[in-house]
């Protein structure tokens, strides 16, 4: 039975050199781990990986925020002009009704008889040539 103190004894005990130690190039590395600076640049990659993805992730939540803001003030602008355009369309219907009052041919047969003092012909009139 073996009883053994740290990783570079134990890598000692198993290979059975020092040299073959030093020649992996880490202090303490055992068969079958990765070395410290894989390790560590790993822990660094996934650290910037989460930064990233959380900078992301920020970045989609603000073009969706701006987004649905736009679409609120462009239906806001929408429901504006539409009731701007029911009224003008009431506008316009209360016109064309005044227009046709106006134009009818009882009303400007009594304005002429009555305020111009007009008379009706007894016949139609005649072209002459």
């Amino acid at each position: 039975m073996l009883i053994l103190c740290n990783q570079e004894e134990a890598f000692f005990e198993l290979t059975g050199s020092n040299e073959q130690a030093m020649a992996v190039g880490q202090k303490g590395a055992l068969p079958g781990r990765e070395p410290a600076t894989v390790v560590k640049t790993r822990r660094l990659l996934n650290r910037w990986s989460l930064f990233a993805v959380i900078v992301l992730s920020a970045g989609a939540i603000v073009l969706f925020v701006s987004n649905a803001i736009a679409v609120n003030k462009l239906v806001e602008r929408i429901d504006d002009r539409q009731s701007v355009l029911e009224k003008l369309q009431r506008e316009n219907d209360r016109l064309r009704a005044e227009s046709i009052h106006l134009q009818s041919p009882d009303r400007v047969s009594a304005f002429a008889r009555d305020k111009l003092g007009m008379v009706q012909a007894a016949s139609a009139p005649r072209k002459l040539k």
